[in-house]
């Protein structure tokens, strides 16, 4: 632990800061929950057919004072609770070679360190560590916001929240923090790490969120419109008399005015493509592993780097 606190002793600044962070975070989504609860409003009560249950009467008030705090205050709480994880590994990633680098400490302490690999071991695992914790705190959040949250609404969305619940927010932490560490291990220098390291995890976020698309495309399947609350829509489709599925470009093409008049005709149905709430789980487990395999990858190649390059 003596050691640790020695190799984490520059870095303090930056985990004080995190730290706070993290606590506003807790916070604010905090104030949030306790808001909601305190309305005291059941769950039976939330929903639109609950006029019929004896036990609502009189409660209208309380469901829309209920809605409406959901709809002010979810969005802002998920936006700092997607923040979080990415700042925090950014911020620590960034900080933890390229800021001794940019310091000039690691001319000394490389030179009279018995091995580089072990300098950053002491640095990387306990900040790793930290990173992980405001990941799991960012996910514990986010989870519980998002129950409350569909509590006020009539159709859940079984994937919705993707990505600010669960153990995709802590691997979303890891990537994060080592592209930051890579980079500052490259660059040397802050400013130009963090601005290069926040310009690729954004693009490290699109990629990973264009390659689970492109995996959800063909774990679709088309439906009657009337059932599509039974997984995530994708598009709106047109079945024709003889079981073929259009677009509604193609189907227009074909079909021309006729299209409008779905609903007074078997001859046309309107189908939906959608992903099946089955396969939720599979979903969550894919986008956290390539988060982490990205974040373990550039972790491995930043070791690799501080072996070689120069003080």
């Amino acid at each position: 632990m003596t050691a640790w606190r020695a190799a984490l002793r520059p870095h303090r600044p930056e985990l004080v800061a995190i730290a706070i962070l993290s606590i506003v975070v807790v916070l604010f989504a905090g104030g949030l929950v306790f808001r909601l609860l305190a309305i005291g409003i059941p769950a039976e009560c939330l929903s639109f057919d609950s006029g019929t249950n004896a036990a609502c009467n009189g409660m209208d008030r309380l469901r829309e004072e209920y809605q409406s705090t959901v709809g002010q205050w979810s969005q802002p709480v998920f936006a700092a609770i997607a923040v979080l994880p990415l700042l925090s590994g950014l911020v620590l990633g960034v900080s933890l070679v390229g800021k001794e680098l940019d310091q000039g400490t690691t001319t000394l302490a490389w030179s009279i360190g018995p091995s580089r690999r072990r300098w950053l071991v002491l640095r990387v695992l306990p900040i790793a560590l930290f990173v992980v914790g405001a990941g799991v705190v960012a996910s514990l959040i986010g989870e519980l916001v998002l129950q409350l949250r569909e509590r006020a609404s009539s159709y859940i969305q079984p994937f919705e929240g993707l990505g600010f619940r669960g153990v995709v927010v802590i691997a979303e932490g890891l990537s994060t923090f080592g592209v930051a560490l890579l980079v500052g291990s490259v660059l040397g220098r802050l400013l130009p790490a963090i601005l290069l390291a926040a310009t690729l995890i954004l693009g490290s976020y699109a990629g990973i969120g264009l390659v689970n698309d492109t995996f959800l495309r063909t774990e679709s399947l088309v439906v009657e419109q009337s059932e599509f609350l039974r997984g995530r829509e994708i598009e709106s489709l047109v079945r024709t008399p003889e079981g073929e599925v259009l677009t509604y470009e193609e189907a227009y093409a074909r079909y021309g005015d006729d299209l409008g008049n779905m609903s007074e005709t078997s001859e046309l149905r309107q189908v939906v493509r959608i992903n099946p709430v089955e396969i939720y789980p599979l979903v969550v487990v894919r986008m956290a592993v390539l988060h982490a395999a990205l974040g373990f990858a550039l972790l491995v190649l930043t070791f690799a780097v501080v072996d070689r390059r120069r003080p």
